[in-house]
């Protein structure tokens, strides 16, 4: 049997960061689906930095933490504007930090500047005492080196979490049609095999049933990301519920 096969709904909710990362949600959407979550031992609820100080305050009375994405989704912002996106954040009350790469630096194979920016937001964070997770978007890397080489970047500068995906991002396929690009087995495992030091995996992007996460769980991931908890809970045939 595998690691994660004889896990329960609790203990595969406890690695959830639960997403509510839609750029348009309200003040009362995000009320909604905190309110939704809010009993669950989740991992953390993951929001765009502008919903932190509102995400705080609704999580209020929970053990539940903020975490907030950072350079979202693309990461093609200079480094300046992610340390202070990151500094607002965790000012606001995050105390986890999801940062996008610059993508177009690490297909460049610029890994200095992937390094670099790794390395001041790793800094940043961990004075505030929190989590950095760095989001490689594997999907559109174009080979399991450049995917190796970065997780060894991340850890080398010390990340928290290499993480997948977006979940926002996309590939063109050869009918020139975009396609999202989600986790897969095979990059998670990949991932677990490529970090050191006390670096561990976030899968994130396409998880919506039980069967998937302990899919991307028994290939090493040690946190999930998606924005379908509520339907990984009604997954009543796989796991039965204990809410």
């Amino acid at each position: 049997m595998n690691k994660a096969d004889g896990l329960s709904v609790t203990d595969i909710i406890r690695t959830i960061d639960h997403a509510i990362l839609l750029p348009t949600v309200t003040t009362a959407q995000l009320q909604e689906a905190i309110d939704s979550v809010r009993h669950l031992p989740l991992a953390s609820v993951c929001v765009n930095s502008v919903n932190v100080r509102n995400a705080c305050s609704m999580l209020a009375g929970t053990a539940i933490p903020t975490c907030a994405v950072v350079g979202f989704p693309a990461g093609s912002v200079i480094v300046d504007a992610k340390l202070k996106e990151a500094e607002a954040a965790l000012n606001h009350g995050a105390s986890e930090i999801d940062m996008v790469i610059h993508q177009g630096a690490a297909l460049s194979g610029d890994l200095q500047l992937v390094a670099l920016e790794v390395s001041k937001l790793a800094l940043l964070v961990h004075t505030a005492n929190g989590k950095l997770k760095v989001i490689l978007e594997s999907g559109v890397l174009n080979s399991d080196s450049l995917l190796i080489q970065l997780c060894r970047v991340c850890s080398d500068e010390g990340a928290d979490f290499v993480k997948t995906s977006t979940g926002f991002g996309y590939i063109r396929n050869e009918q020139g049609q975009f396609t999202a690009s989600s986790a897969t087995v095979h990059d998670v495992e990949l991932m677990a095999r490529s970090v050191s030091g006390g670096t561990s995996v976030k899968a994130s992007g396409g998880i919506r049933s039980v069967s998937t996460a302990r899919a991307m769980l028994n290939a090493g991931a040690t946190r999930l990301g998606t924005s379908s908890t509520l339907s990984i809970l009604a997954d009543q045939g796989a796991l039965g519920s204990d809410y």
